[in-house]
């Protein structure tokens, strides 16, 4: 591979000489032979998914405070699990990343302690999805919850309920996958993601203990029970 790589480096250089004939200044080759030698060396050709992963740090766009050149956005934060995975076939892509949350830059609408608005991030695990014109974004790497689903005798609803009780006070994600198809077979044509949080459904705290006082019986007969709480 190394060989046939470094023939075509060797006939880039000598069409060098000829590079001022193309509109190139002295010095200077046409990248475009060696781009398309490289290109058919790694079969760039017949890619249809790729997939690469490794740390980094997240910049804000947009939010440097001086334009010159070499001026990076201001780093951040840091990024660690960077993994990314695009599939052109099916239009398809996953990026997932850990990232400390509240990082946001005082200029941005939630970078004051996420006041006046929903904050972006609560959680360090962050996930992107994108299938086709549709994309989504998940906080948090939670367990995937077990469900059941049950489709209502006219087939017009559709139940999912979990096998298992939902956590109080917990976002959650329901994902209805492009597998999922009516009662004509009628797939759905792309997934869906439904977010929602459940209610507090903790035991409220209890009224401190009463007394109950029950007098002896008087000449009729008669007991008075005071209860006090």
């Amino acid at each position: 591979m190394s060989r046939r790589l470094f023939g075509a480096v060797a006939v880039l250089t000598l069409m060098g000489g000829d590079a001022s004939a193309q509109g190139f200044p002295p010095g200077y080759v046409d990248p475009m032979p060696l781009l398309a030698a490289a290109a058919a060396e790694i079969g760039e050709a017949n890619l249809r998914c790729i997939t690469y992963s490794g740390s980094g740090y997240s910049g804000a766009v947009g939010q440097t405070f001086e334009n010159a050149v070499n001026v990076d956005w201001p780093r951040i934060g840091s990024m660690a699990n960077y993994t990314r995975t695009i599939n052109w076939e099916t239009g398809t892509s996953k990026e997932t990343f850990d990232r400390k949350p509240g990082l946001n830059p005082a200029s941005l609408k939630y970078g004051l302690g996420w006041q006046g608005g929903t904050p972006t991030q609560r959680e360090t695990r962050q996930t992107h999805i994108v299938n086709g014109s549709f994309a989504w974004h998940i906080d948090g790497d939670g367990t995937p919850v077990a469900s059941t689903r049950a489709l209502s005798t006219d087939g017009q609803t559709l139940w999912v309920l979990a096998d298992a009780g939902l956590a109080s006070l917990t976002d959650y994600i329901l994902t209805l996958g492009v597998g999922l198809s009516d009662l004509a077979g009628n797939a759905l044509a792309t997934p869906a993601a439904i977010a929602f949080a459940t209610l507090d459904t903790s035991k409220p705290p209890q009224p401190s203990a009463g007394q109950i006082i029950a007098t002896l019986p008087d000449p009729q007969g008669e007991v008075q029970v005071i209860a006090s709480q």
